[in-house]
């Protein structure tokens, strides 16, 4: 029934993006999107429906979410490996999040 239901939301072309239909459109999930992929789906769920709808039309979303978490991850990383100091981390984080999390970047 679910099926149905989303063939014949993209025949009348309605928006098709809802929690649901998230999660019945993922491909198999072999890569974990983390606590930067989930932030970064809701800015683009936010921000860029259309592109958020796109991304889970092709399904692309759950591996360029995960590419988001991994590549904010290892920053994070480097950051704490670097500096002790939690106000250099803290200031760090939020240059991650404002590269990353809430910043769309159509090349990706």
């Amino acid at each position: 029934m679910k099926k149905e239901r989303l063939e014949s939301a993209n025949e009348t072309g309605k928006s098709i993006a809802t929690e649901d239909t998230f999660e019945a459109l993922l491909p198999e999930r072999k890569r974990p999107i983390g606590r930067y992929g989930r932030l970064h789906r809701e800015y683009l769920k936010r921000n860029y429906p259309t592109v958020f709808e796109e991304k889970i039309r092709s399904n692309t979303l759950w591996d360029y979410l995960a590419e988001i978490n991994e590549q904010a991850e290892e920053r994070m990383k480097i950051v704490s490996d670097d500096y002790l100091s939690s106000e250099v981390n803290k200031k760090s984080e939020e240059n991650i999040f404002t590269d990353l999390i809430c910043h769309f970047d159509p090349n990706r």
